[in-house]
């Protein structure tokens, strides 16, 4: 009975029993009466809808619930058998380690191996001992070159891998990570995947909180679908994926829906799958991939760049970038992580102004005109939400921008919390509000001003799929009326379909400009901007080099 009971607990890793959540001051429970267990090495992809407890599940297995977040807990939570509500937080990182959506929010040493020594100082390490699982983790994720770096100068992915090492490196066998591709370029996208097929593969547990679920389908070994606080799915992704997950706000990756909609078997989850699985002139037919139409301006830009770069201590972050934005239309910054793109945008409404060379806003230029000018036709939306929150309540925070313009106008402000579906939540505090929620309340402060060019950083993070397509038909009826929109993204599939001319960011040069179409079709581009290509693309070029192909043997065949 001992070995039975010793080698079920080795076996089920994780067990959470009847555990409900809810925050505090809230009045409905996040997770409800969740039941479910874990075995050691699984690689676990943990979906749903925003709000459904993904990250609160995250931070109930990892501990900070109820260690760092307050609220009330019902259930039991065990972790290699120990409760985690009895673990203290020392014990808990041995077990359990968590990359948070956001990694910067988790580094705050002065340089990468300070960040990877600091929990290994705090359970008493010997100095070699520290030295060497540094120099073991580093190398083990290609990060030596990071090691005397400050951890806040780093790119979203390299932090990431940061985050990732300083868990590691305590020995950790279970690694949670919540949303760790929503800001990665397609470079850091490939390499995190590998990295975590490689922890797989050596028997560390893998869990991953994800809404685009084709980065992570083919890798994993199993698939929770989360809805209401509850686990609604549950089983190989296979057998998820050919449920009606739509019903639960997720959408199928592509190659699903071509296996669904084809009846193949088994259900194919990758591209290379469909092409393997399906007559490739069939393919042709029902994704072809047509150019789009060309850019053709009209008037003066609203506002353009000239020359303009710029230096943060001794690193060139943008350099000699020339473009124009013209009313009524929708435009991405695209690039790999640090090409310079948030720092471009931040010059266009002030908060950085020209080191050299131009930018002008509706011909004002913006080294002489003050921000509170350039606010009026620039509206910016941060790729964190929580950084432009500051009020008790989400009204206030809606209404105080047009205040300070002398613009308030109750009736646009009741508008506006409609059209993004806040209006139920007015006396709410920001800062209580879902990830998506945010997002809708940023949007929102920004639109009520009536701005003629609005630009968002990252708008899809934290954003399910319901909420994405949301935000991109709003975004498209405000170009529709003559605004301009920017958005700057890696999903690039969400800026095909909200944007018809892209400007591509490499080292801090522009490195091209075009539609999607062309930006997606030259490979020399897409590599040296590190773009991770949607599927749909994927597989038309996949398709192209096929006929190509077909069409070269043909032709020497006939000579």
């Amino acid at each position: 009975i001992t070995r039975q009971k010793g080698w079920l607990r080795t076996l089920r890793q994780i067990i959470v029993r009847d555990v409900s959540y809810r925050y505090p001051q809230a009045t409905q429970w996040i997770l409800r009466r969740l039941n479910l267990s874990i075995d050691a090495g699984e690689y676990v992809v943990l979906c749903g809808a925003s709000g459904s407890g993904k990250s609160t599940l995250c931070r109930a297995l990892t501990g900070l619930i109820p260690h760092v977040y307050e609220g009330s807990i019902e259930g039991t939570i065990l972790v290699d058998g120990v409760d985690t509500r009895e673990q203290s937080p020392a014990d808990v990182c041995t077990r359990i380690g968590l990359v948070f959506q956001h990694p910067q929010w988790q580094l705050f040493n002065s340089t990468v191996t300070r960040e990877i020594a600091f929990g290994l100082e705090s359970l008493g390490y010997t100095p070699a001992e520290i030295r060497q699982r540094i120099d073991d983790v580093a190398g083990w994720l290609g990060v030596e070159h990071l090691l005397a770096r400050h951890p806040q100068q780093l790119s979203t992915g390299e932090q990431l891998l940061v985050a990732l090492a300083s868990i590691l490196a305590m020995g950790t066998r279970i690694v949670v990570l919540d949303e760790p591709f929503a800001n990665l370029d397609g470079r850091h996208v490939a390499q995190v995947r590998a990295i975590l097929r490689r922890l797989h593969r050596q028997g560390i547990t893998i869990i991953i909180a994800e809404h685009r679920l084709g980065l992570v389908a083919a890798d994993a070994s199993r698939m929770i679908v989360l809805h209401d606080g509850q686990v609604v799915l549950d089983g190989p992704p296979v057998q998820v994926l050919a449920a009606n997950i739509q019903q639960f706000h997720l959408e199928p990756p592509l190659p699903v829906q071509i296996g669904r909609a084809l009846d193949l078997k088994p259900l194919p989850l990758t591209v290379e799958d469909v092409l393997a699985q399906v007559d490739h002139q069939h393919l042709m037919t029902m994704y072809p991939l047509s150019p789009d139409s060309p850019r053709s301006p009209h008037g003066s830009p609203l506002l353009s760049v000239r020359d303009l770069s710029f230096t943060v201590g001794q690193r060139r972050v943008l350099t000699g970038v020339h473009l124009d934005l013209y009313a009524g239309e929708g435009v991405a910054i695209v690039g790999a992580n640090g090409a310079g793109k948030t720092s471009l945008i931040k010059h266009f409404n002030g908060l950085y102004r020209p080191q050299r060379g131009q930018v002008r806003v509706i011909g004002k230029d913006t080294r002489t005109t003050p921000v509170s000018v350039l606010v009026r036709h620039v509206g910016m939306v941060f790729q964190n939400p929580d950084d432009q929150l500051f009020t008790t309540r989400v009204r206030d925070e809606v209404a105080v921008g047009a205040r300070v313009m002398g613009v308030y106008d109750p009736e646009r402000v009741a508008s506006v919390l409609r059209t993004f579906r806040l209006d139920h939540l007015t006396g709410r505090s920001p800062f209580t509000l879902s990830a998506g929620e945010k997002r809708r309340l940023t949007l929102a402060a920004a639109l009520v001003t009536n701005p003629a060019i609005l630009v968002l950083d990252e708008p899809t993070t934290g954003l399910d799929w319901p909420a994405r397509q949301a935000l991109a038909r709003h975004l498209r009826e405000q170009v529709q009326h003559g605004r301009t929109v920017v958005v700057v993204t890696h999903d690039l599939e969400f800026a095909g379909a909200l944007t018809s001319h892209w400007f591509v960011l490499a080292d801090g040069c522009l490195l091209a400009e075009g539609s999607p179409h062309a930006i997606c079709t030259q490979p020399a581009v897409v590599q040296a901007a590190d773009l991770l290509l949607p599927d749909r693309y994927r597989l038309a070029l996949a398709l192209q080099h096929v006929a190509t192909d077909a069409g070269g043997r043909q032709n020497e065949g006939e000579v």
